[in-house]
């Protein structure tokens, strides 16, 4: 008897000298949540149902872990009551990370990968279009680089066919090439050239005979002007 007596009388004592925690239970949205369950783990253990989010707890001095709970959510704190007065607590609700919920996570996560797919396909595409773009740049620009010619150059080219003309005519409209480029100072290359432009022209004809050629004046085509 006496020592229920004496039990009674300090838990009085420290219920008179209990420090109040107070606060809002709040969402990840930092709403309020109604009707969540706060807990702590005193002596006796203490249970409140939020209102509008609000909660208060009377606690003595201590170290407790308060939690809330809503759902599949939860929140939890450890705090230490040195001294009488009044704290104030908010506690924020996280989703549960259990197994059951964790596999669920899983299931809705990996369908967002393929959402990757569309991304990718676009970026191939990108890429493709952009090849193709500079290929067919590429194209036109040496076309038109190839068909494209210089003034100066078509004079040239102009002046060095009448100049080889003149040296075949003056040996009788009939000289090999070798002959040609002893009286011109221009390459065996460029002399090619201008030999087959002429061809071209139906102006000469070259007959291969051993290792050279022979260039004749094309008389036929003169005749038919």
């Amino acid at each position: 008897m006496f020592k229920r007596i004496l039990f009674m009388l300090l838990l009085a004592i420290n219920i008179a000298s209990a420090a109040t925690i107070q606060g809002i239970v709040y969402d990840l949205s930092l709403n309020p949540v109604d009707k969540s369950i706060v807990e702590v783990n005193s002596i006796p253990q203490q249970r409140y149902v939020s209102q509008d989010g609000k909660y208060s707890l009377s606690l003595p001095k201590g170290s407790y872990m308060i939690t809330a709970k809503y759902n599949d959510n939860l929140a939890a704190e450890n705090i230490t009551i040195a001294d009488d007065g009044i704290y104030n607590l908010d506690l924020f609700l996280f989703p549960l990370l259990d197994e059951d919920i964790t596999e669920d996570i899983n299931i809705d996560i990996q369908p967002e990968k393929s959402n990757y797919l569309p991304y990718m396909i676009a970026f191939i595409a990108l890429i493709a279009i952009s090849s193709l773009v500079l290929l067919l740049y590429y194209i036109r620009k040496k076309k038109h680089a190839n068909t494209q010619i210089n003034p100066v150059e078509n004079e040239s080219l102009v002046d060095d066919k009448q100049k080889i003309l003149d040296i075949i005519k003056k040996q009788g409209n009939r000289t090999t090439q070798k002959d040609i480029r002893k009286e011109i100072s221009l390459s065996e290359a460029k002399v090619s050239l201008v030999i087959a432009e002429l061809e071209h022209e139906s102006k000469v004809k070259k007959i291969k005979k051993g290792r050279g050629n022979i260039i004749i004046i094309d008389d036929s085509n003169n005749k038919s002007h």
